[in-house]
């Protein structure tokens, strides 16, 4: 996951395999930026918070969040309040997660 990718321009003309390598580029990408917030965080973030620190929708923050936890590097940590003051989960990561989380800053920097 931590491999140097480079986003090739994908054009209306190119095929669909084309198409879906570079949404998958993308979705890596904000991925490791997903998991780069919650280790820069110094607490568990909700989604709405989450996409605000990684500059991701919620939604798409939630949804890169939700693949890091199938993935078991990312974990419900307890509860927190949504902007509208509902209740919602708050993530960390574990340490499997914090593990490439580190890398990934590594070799970010």
């Amino acid at each position: 996951m931590n491999e140097q990718l480079t986003l090739s321009p994908v054009h209306r003309h190119d095929p669909a395999e084309s198409v879906l390598a570079a949404r998958k580029v993308r979705a890596t990408r904000q991925l490791e930026r997903v998991l780069l917030c919650l280790y820069q965080s110094d607490r568990p973030l909700t989604d709405d918070e989450l996409g605000e620190q990684c500059g991701l929708l919620r939604h798409s923050a939630g949804t890169r969040r939700g693949v890091a936890v199938r993935m078991g590097l990312v974990e419900r940590a307890g509860t927190g309040v949504t902007p509208r003051g509902n209740p919602c989960a708050t993530w960390r990561l574990t340490e499997q997660g914090l593990r490439i989380a580190a890398e990934l800053a590594r070799d970010a920097a």
